[in-house]
């Protein structure tokens, strides 16, 4: 139970921080310098990309992972699910700045966590 609280209160919190960037209007994220979209100044921790066997999925299904820099290769830390909203491939996710999301959001104070995004 307190896993599931742990990694739900870092789903908040990286959902909260992408949610109030992306609701910033693009002018106002122009002057602060970024055009596009913002992504923390923060190190990547271990990024992967690669594929799981699924027998639900008939096949292989590609997956994203991302641990907060200092934490290794994230073995037993809860993990948050990250979903790309039907048009993203897993090769895309770290173009999202999900590797430093989510090392921001533990220098941040959030518990640390594994980022996973199935495709």
């Amino acid at each position: 139970r307190r896993r599931m609280l742990i990694g739900g209160a870092g789903a908040v919190l990286v959902g909260g921080a992408a949610a109030a960037i992306w609701a910033t209007p693009p002018a106002a994220r122009n002057l602060l310098g970024h055009e596009e979209w913002f992504v923390p100044d923060a190190e990547e921790g271990e990024v992967g990309v690669g594929s799981v066997p699924s027998t639900a999925m008939g096949g292989e299904v590609g997956l994203f992972t991302a641990v907060p820099a200092g934490h290794g290769d994230g073995a037993g830390l809860p993990v948050v699910v990250v979903l790309h909203g039907a048009s993203a491939t897993v090769d895309e996710f770290g173009e999202f700045g999900f590797p430093q999301f989510v090392t921001a959001a533990v220098e941040a104070g959030a518990p640390p966590f594994v980022l996973v995004g199935p495709e």
